[in-house]
């Protein structure tokens, strides 16, 4: 009975680590390109490497953030349409400014709030009862980077760590803390930074 727990809580594990993530799957969508032309067809994108594949029929082609100007897809996982536009960004802290991809997150003023999703191996305890307190395994696991755009189109990256970010927004910082209190938000996930910004940009409006 041991033996078969162990298989049964390995191939559990197993499954859960291949998952296909977004970034692995292709997705309808269409491409502005800088020529002023835009595809539409099949799309697999890497973030991490600021790079498209694009596919209709027989036709494929790569095109970098060089040669596009925005992109969509309805993504295959989630259902969403997803909007993306080529920025300049310094990824190094130089002044030197390449063409890099973002993902709109949520519009508005006096900041808009951007992402760039990346694919990342984190430590996790994970429950086994053969094991005293658990044991520690490696998974694969997805994560947004975040950044704030202002109306001047400056970009600033913004920490997951909460204290990090609301210091961005020390004008609000007190009233965000009671808010995502309340209802109980991570940052981490999306959809709650998506609310927090959208929060501190209504009360900018006020």
């Amino acid at each position: 009975m041991k033996n078969i727990l162990l298989i049964i809580l390995f191939f559990s594990f197993y499954g859960a680590n291949a998952q296909k993530f977004s970034k692995d799957l292709w997705h309808k969508g269409e491409i502005d390109l800088t020529t002023g032309e835009t595809v539409s067809g099949f799309i697999k994108y890497d973030l991490q490497s600021d790079n498209l594949i694009y596919k209709n029929g027989n036709t494929v082609r790569s095109y970098n953030a060089t040669r596009v100007e925005a992109w969509q897809i309805v993504d295959q996982k989630s259902k969403q349409v997803r909007y993306f536009f080529t920025l300049p960004y310094s990824t190094d802290g130089t002044s030197y400014k390449k063409p890099t991809f973002f993902e709109l997150l949520t519009e508005g003023e006096p900041y808009s709030l951007l992402g760039r999703e990346k694919i990342v191996e984190k430590v996790e305890n994970m429950y086994d009862p053969y094991w005293f307190g658990g044991r520690n395994v490696r998974v694969t696991v997805q994560v947004d980077d975040y950044f704030l755009i202002n109306d001047d189109g400056k970009i600033a990256y913004c920490s997951r760590e909460l204290e990090e970010a609301l210091a961005m927004l020390n004008d609000k910082d007190k009233v965000l803390k009671k808010f995502i209190k309340v209802n109980k938000l991570d940052i981490e996930r999306r959809e709650d930074m998506v609310q927090v910004v959208d929060y501190y940009n209504s009360l900018n409006q006020q």
